[in-house]
């Protein structure tokens, strides 16, 4: 009876679980279709190149911008009402994408788009580590990164396949399909406990959790080398003339799939740092081997070396804060994490194309493996302590 008792306190697919995981797979699904597709779109419109960027650069700033806001609603407010939100968000810019006929409009509702982004992923890690048991938290959060992973490989494929097969507008019905689909799976989550008004309007007046800063600086480091891979690997490949470089993200999302699978149990069982460290090394030779590669076989071999790396290296450093946080601080604790994401992300695709334009690709890559090895670093000499004490 003990036993069975254990084994049900520790389970993790639990219904509301499987529902968290059933809504972010949606919610990114749709969020990656438009990724992939909003840029050319805006250029289908009249708009430049320029342009085609800011249809990132807006969603990226926006939900930067809300994360503070959120983080401090999802403890005093509730997750889901947060979650919710996000979703209902995403069903009303889905509807105006169809009737957005300027660049002006498309810039407008990305803004909107990126507030509902915010809303939904600051939520979503949130209820995943809710939904975890405390022993099993960095394996719990890795699958929960899995469904972001899924979703990931679905968006793009299906955005651009809709978008050149069916035209825009079609697309856009079947984001409004998967993300009415998304609200409605948020409203049937049910497990919140809700935390006393007076204890949350004292400890929720500061929008981002000091205990994260330290993890969240380990990810932004990380992010940085992410945001030189997402943004100029196309030019990339016909820089030195690589063709099907887009088999990168394929090879990649298989890594991180796996990766997730088990780095998870290892670090629950044997510690962070004895997982941590290594990913990052892989993302360090990830870096590199993409400085000098010269053909696709060695490009795919950097794929699984950065599957393995950023692919760890986000689910642990979210348990991390998760684990160094109070109870009534991990929505803050959730959206600093992210914020540290979006800064990285969004600043390492400025700072790598104005390197990129004084010097070259081999630049680029050998300053992104600097970064991962700053990310180690750190780490080893301020995250860590914290966590032994």
């Amino acid at each position: 009876m003990l036993k069975e008792e254990a084994f049900i306190k520790n389970k993790i697919f639990t219904t509301p679980y499987n529902l968290m995981l059933v809504v972010s797979i949606l919610s990114y699904t749709g969020h990656y279709m438009l990724m992939t597709t909003m840029p050319l779109y805006a250029m289908e419109l009249g708009g430049s190149n320029v342009i085609a960027g800011l249809m990132i650069t807006a969603l990226t700033i926006s939900a930067l911008l809300f994360r503070p806001v959120f983080g401090s609603f999802i403890d005093c407010k509730g997750r889901k009402f947060v979650l919710v939100t996000g979703a209902m968000i995403f069903v009303i810019v889905s509807v105006l994408y169809n009737i957005a006929s300027s660049v002006f409009l498309l810039i407008l509702l990305r803004l909107i788009n990126g507030i509902g982004f915010s809303a939904h992923t600051s939520a979503s890690g949130t209820i995943a580590s809710d939904l975890t048991p405390k022993s099993r938290l960095a394996e719990g959060i890795g699958y929960y990164g899995i469904s972001i992973i899924i979703g990931t490989a679905i968006g793009p494929a299906l955005g651009l396949y809709l978008s050149i097969h069916s035209g825009y507008k079609f697309m856009f019905l079947w984001v409004l399909i998967i993300w009415v689909m998304g609200l409605l799976f948020s409203l049937l989550i049910q497990y919140e406990k809700k935390i006393p008004i007076e204890n949350a309007k004292v400890k929720n007046i500061i929008f981002f959790e000091k205990t994260s800063l330290l993890p969240s600086l380990v990810m932004f480091f990380v992010s940085l080398t992410f945001g030189s891979v997402i943004a100029f690997l196309p030019s990339y490949g016909l820089a030195r003339e690589i063709e099907h470089i887009g088999s990168f993200f394929i090879v990649y999302s298989i890594a991180v799939f796996i990766s997730r699978l088990t780095t998870g149990k290892l670090a629950d069982k044997h510690g962070f740092r004895i997982v941590l460290i290594p990913s990052l090394a892989a993302l360090f030779l990830s870096m590199v081997t993409l400085a000098f590669a010269s053909t696709l076989a060695v490009v795919l071999m950097a794929a699984v070396f950065f599957g393995i790396g950023f692919g760890t290296a986000y689910p642990l450093t979210n348990a991390i804060v998760i684990k160094l946080c109070p109870e009534t601080r991990r929505g803050a604790a959730t959206s600093t994490l992210l914020a540290a994401m979006d800064i990285g992300i969004g600043f390492g695709a400025l700072v790598w194309g104005v390197v990129l334009e004084v010097t070259g690709f081999t630049t680029v890559y050998l300053a992104s493996s600097a970064c991962a090895v700053l990310s180690i670093l750190v780490y080893i000499f301020f995250v860590h302590k914290k966590l032994v004490k």
